[in-house]
């Protein structure tokens, strides 16, 4: 074998080594593709069987405006609760005290208070 024809099969040799390494590339890369696919196929599944097809994202709105609604409830009531707790104290120095000015000046402010 000649110089100048060693030299050409070997750059045939080098050329057919990369063009199977851009094969076993693309095989691969198109493997990845179909496991990623499947995936996000049984995902959705999945998810549509544990929703019962509405789906996570809805199901997580729903709950955060829940939890929104829950806060304000609980904020109402406690504010309420505050409230009443200070009206149970001002009529219980209204009952106490003897001065006429303060027992006037508590009911006022009883009634302002009872009309928020």
């Amino acid at each position: 074998m000649q110089k100048g024809e060693y030299e050409a099969a070997l750059a045939m040799q080098n050329e057919a080594e990369l063009a199977m390494l851009e094969s076993a590339e693309e095989y691969a890369q198109t493997l990845r593709d179909i496991y990623e696919n499947e995936v996000a196929k049984a995902r959705r599944q999945l998810e549509l069987a544990m929703t019962g097809g509405v789906g996570f994202d809805y199901i997580n709105a729903n709950l955060e405006r829940i939890q929104a609604s829950t806060a304000e409830w609980y904020d109402d009531t406690n504010k309420i609760y505050e409230t009443n707790k200070m009206l149970r104290n001002v009529q219980n120095e209204i009952d106490k005290t003897t001065n006429t000015a303060a027992k006037q000046k508590l009911q006022t402010f009883q009634a302002q208070t009872k009309e928020l």
